[in-house]
């Protein structure tokens, strides 16, 4: 983990000659000492907010957030002033520069609002409960420079028991680092990063306590697809978790017969695979699965965008096809947890692209999934999205299932 440290910058204040202080030190120190207890009293969570409104870093532990919003850059601001050449004639008459906003780490969610959350289960009450996040982090060295705590704060609000990434875009040589940096409390973890194109796609798994064996990367293979570093494995006592980035059919739809024609059929016949192989274990299968699957996953314009990667009827007819048909028909036989836990006409998105300044219109796609086998459709204690969560192109999505002992 990276160091932090707390505490004030200033240095301790020297005292008066005898050791008495004049009165006016003293109308200092008192209100100096309501001005921090003022900030001591926020929350984490209200002091980051406050940081980010103004632009600074957030990252650090709660006494370096106090001590950054009580003295927001004076210091820095004061540091440039001094040493800020003077200003020529022409810049002098060019126009100010708009700063550019902080990144949106937070959002609100209302038209339509997400929907309800399950009671939350305590562990000490259901012990085999299990629960998966999956997040496309768009990078994980971005969202980390964005917020340094954002992925372990979404984890522990969700008391995650696997946490799955997508797109983390970070090559071999620069895992260690990264490694260092996120999710201490996930002690098995696994990178799978794209060889044949650096800095591109890839996934990673963390898992909270110790698989029954360890986890596995691509395992089946695909010239298309080589290297890519597209799929992540692990086996727990009582289900298998595999963690995916789909395949985008790509620019004029490049790679929409690739997609439907050979991964789609070979991931479903390797998660049937998995149950058949252990007796009739079930699976979690999650992560960015890169299509729209009803006309209610996608906020409109549905005509247009049956002709765009992602909503193609060929990629629509392979996950229900492939993914949600009945095992007896040569599909994997999996459930959509969402619409299992909140019905047909639930409306919510996970993807929302920055091009189009779609999010704040809540004009997205609901292209990250959750999907368990057949037999665990009873076991869905709740599917959720995290539509509050920033920081991403895409949002958390996740799953909490009361596994049988």
């Amino acid at each position: 983990r990276r160091s932090r440290w707390g505490g004030s910058n200033r240095p301790p204040r020297a005292s008066a000659a005898g050791g008495e202080q004049p009165e006016t030190r003293t109308d200092e120190e008192a209100a100096e000492a309501a001005d921090r207890a003022a900030f001591e009293r926020m929350t984490v969570a209200e002091l980051k907010d406050l940081l980010r409104a103004r632009g600074q870093r957030v990252g650090g532990k709660k006494a370096e957030l106090v001590e950054r919003a009580r003295a927001p850059g004076d210091e820095t601001a004061s540091s440039r002033s001094r040493t800020r050449a003077p200003a020529s004639a022409s810049a002098s008459r060019r126009k100010p520069q708009n700063p550019k906003p902080p990144p949106r780490m937070r959002w609100d969610v209302t038209d339509p609002p997400l929907p309800p959350r399950a009671p939350r289960l305590h562990r000490a009450l259901h012990p085999s409960k299990l629960t998966v996040l999956s997040w496309n982090v768009n990078s994980i060295r971005a969202l980390l420079d964005k917020d340094p705590d954002i992925l372990d704060e979404v984890a522990e609000s969700e008391d995650a028991d696997v946490v799955l990434l997508q797109e983390t875009k970070l090559q071999t040589k620069n895992v260690p680092e990264m490694d260092a940096r996120v999710l201490a409390k996930y002690p098995y973890r696994t990178w799978n990063c794209s060889t044949s194109r650096l800095g591109y796609s890839g996934t990673a798994m963390f898992l909270r306590r110790e698989p029954t064996r360890p986890p596995w990367h691509d395992p089946f293979e695909m010239d298309e697809f080589e290297g890519e570093g597209r799929v992540v494995c692990a086996e727990l006592p009582n289900v298998f978790v595999v963690g995916a980035y789909c395949p985008n059919s790509g620019e004029g739809l490049a790679r929409l017969r690739a997609r439907t024609e050979s991964w789609d059929p070979r991931m479903a016949a390797y998660l049937s695979s998995l149950r058949v192989s252990s007796g009739g274990k079930p699976v979690v299968y999650c992560g960015d699965l890169n299509v729209a699957n009803e006309p209610i996953d996608l906020w409109g314009n549905h005509a247009a965008n049956s002709l765009a990667s992602g909503y193609t009827p060929e990629e629509r007819d392979s996950f229900k096809r492939l993914l949600l048909g009945p095992i007896g028909d040569g599909g994997a036989g999996l459930v959509d947890t969402f619409r299992e836990a909140h019905g047909a006409d639930a409306k919510a998105f996970t993807y929302f692209s920055y091009r189009a300044g779609a999010r704040p219109r809540n004009r997205g796609w609901r292209i990250d999934y959750a999907l368990v086998s057949e037999s665990l459709r009873g076991e869905v204690h709740d599917a959720f999205i995290r539509g509050d969560v920033g920081g991403s192109d895409h949002c958390p999505i996740g799953v909490v299932v009361k596994l049988r002992e």
